[in-house]
């Protein structure tokens, strides 16, 4: 079972004046759908294809602003997931305390790596069974990079700058920060860093993360690399492309285990709806043949008010004959995933409320 986060939050609230923190703000997503999901399992004693109510990621945060001299300012940050499908509280999200400058902010708790932040707006299906992380950020299924992280420490450039820089370092040691603390577990740091640029309607991001030995003791860093682009047009159609390479620092027959993976998306907006199509490819990992994805989804949104949208969408992944890869889980990390070589799918109806307001 997950901590709550609620009691600190409800502690924090208690503290904070209205009149002297004009800037702290109550936010935050709820997100439902409905799924019906299938995997194609080739044992007669099993479902192969499931309807399921889901809580997409929804969440509920605190956060805040306070104006110091020197152009200076104090930020806090306190986000959980919520569980709308059964109740209660899930994993925690961003959660930190930082300073921000006009040289930029630094941030001290758990975060969004930069490598995570580089492309995420790129996907048109974020945080649904169609996110892109079915293939960008997985290495034969296991997802290893686009995540948060805890124990972190990052700075980031101004956002106002065409040119953006952004660099993490996170502990991310397993159990307790304390004493003792093993060599092995010493060498679990991890470094993820990106530049990005931004004109107009174009967009460009490169991003480049270390996972040191979270992967095993001995092993070499986990390492990945993206870059990622996206063009708006004037005439509401929105493109983007991603490239990634992935390793997990293992050896297997003296290959490294790891893969190159793309992602093309389009969205256009037409009124109260917008259309999307998105593909991404896996390659097959160096050491194994055969055991790469293809990845397409498609579907659409309408937008009730400027808070709310009703969306539509099909999603599959397809492993060639020694792929793992299966769709993005839902917010208890439970997900659709196919036998090697086989193909998982999913049909979603879902409905997105956002929401805040200063208090």
């Amino acid at each position: 079972m997950y901590k709550s986060y609620w009691p600190a939050f409800a502690a924090m609230l208690l503290l904070l004046s209205p009149a002297a923190h004009a800037a702290s703000e109550i936010y935050g997503v709820g997100h439902v759908s409905l799924d019906v999901v299938g995997n194609d399992d080739p044992d007669p004693a099993n479902e192969d294809r499931s309807f399921s109510l889901t809580s997409g990621h929804s969440y509920l945060g605190l956060r805040g602003r306070e104006v110091l001299q020197n152009q200076m300012a104090v930020l806090w940050q306190a986000e959980n997931t919520v569980d709308f499908d059964a109740g209660g509280w899930g994993p925690g999200r961003d959660t930190f305390a930082g300073l921000e400058t006009r040289f930029g902010s630094l941030l001290i708790g758990k975060h969004a790596t930069p490598y995570r932040m580089t492309t995420e707006d790129l996907d048109v299906f974020a945080d649904t069974r169609a996110d892109y992380s079915a293939v960008i950020g997985s290495i034969d299924g296991l997802s290893l990079f686009n995540n948060r992280a805890d124990n972190a420490l990052l700075y980031m450039t101004p956002r106002d700058k065409r040119l953006r820089f952004m660099l993490a370092y996170s502990t991310r040691v397993t159990g307790e920060d304390d004493l003792p603390l093993s060599t092995d577990e010493s060498r679990q740091d991890a470094w993820s860093t990106a530049l990005e640029f931004v004109s107009g309607p174009l967009y460009m991001g490169f991003a480049y993360e270390s996972l040191g030995e979270l992967m095993g003791p001995g092993l070499d860093d986990g390492k990945a690399k993206k870059f990622g682009l996206g063009w708006e047009t004037g005439s509401g159609t929105r493109m983007s492309f991603i490239w990634e390479d992935a390793r997990t620092g293992e050896t297997s027959g003296g290959e490294q285990v790891g893969r190159a993976a793309y992602y093309l998306s389009l969205a256009h907006v037409q009124g109260n709806l917008t259309w999307k199509i998105a593909y991404g490819l896996a390659e097959a990992l160096d050491s194994v043949e055969d055991s790469g994805a293809h990845f397409l989804a498609l579907g659409g949104n309408y937008a009730l008010s400027a808070r709310t949208e009703l969306y539509l969408l099909y999603t599959a992944v397809m492993n060639e004959d020694a792929g793992n890869y299966g769709l993005q889980p839902d917010h208890d990390g439970t997900g659709a995933v196919a036998a090697a070589g086989d193909t998982t799918d999913a049909f979603s109806v879902g409905i997105v409320h956002r929401f805040s307001f200063e208090f």
